[in-house]
């Protein structure tokens, strides 16, 4: 589990790289899994709604009536008091879990040597000509959308909870 912001992003695929590179047996038989923060509470009287990036919260706060929406981002988890933390990311029946397996190995093998090696020129190369749909994710840097690129390229969609 890390922050849900951009650091957190980061921290998760330094994470990711020593499970790849000290312990792929782990992620091989499906015992590795990511815990999803939400980034944002929205509060307008007794509702209240966790999201889990910009765009979602754009989109729920289109829909919400009331014209007075409280709106707390989170720059970490230690900002979150202990219910809202097993509330939203431990608690087994409303968090969001994603089991990192990798589908292919060789292209997952050069993404981490890119992004994590000791050489910067294949990575600024690999990082400038993200392609579109890879731009759309909830970081503004193209360094972070990389590092969300190579993530989402390597686990799977929500296994429990709801959101």
């Amino acid at each position: 589990m890390t922050d849900a912001d951009v650091d957190g992003a980061h921290i998760r695929t330094l994470l990711l790289t020593f499970f790849y590179r000290n312990m792929f047996d782990i992620i091989d038989k499906g015992h590795l899994f990511i815990a999803q923060p939400p980034l944002y509470r929205l509060t307008s009287g007794k509702q209240q709604h966790w999201v889990y990036s910009d765009a979602e919260k754009d989109a729920k706060l289109a829909t919400m009536k009331s014209s007075k929406v409280d709106v707390q981002r989170y720059k970490g988890l230690g900002e979150m008091s202990p219910e809202q933390l097993w509330e939203t990311t431990m608690n087994p029946a409303t968090r969001t879990l994603l089991k990192v397996r990798v589908d292919d190995a060789m292209k997952a093998d050069e993404i981490f040597h890119i992004l994590m090696g000791s050489e910067v020129p294949p990575r600024k190369s690999f990082i400038r000509p993200m392609p579109a749909a890879s731009r759309t994710s909830i970081f503004s840097t193209r360094q972070h959308q990389a590092l969300y690129w190579l993530c989402s390229s390597i686990y799977c969609p929500t296994l429990s909870g709801t959101r």
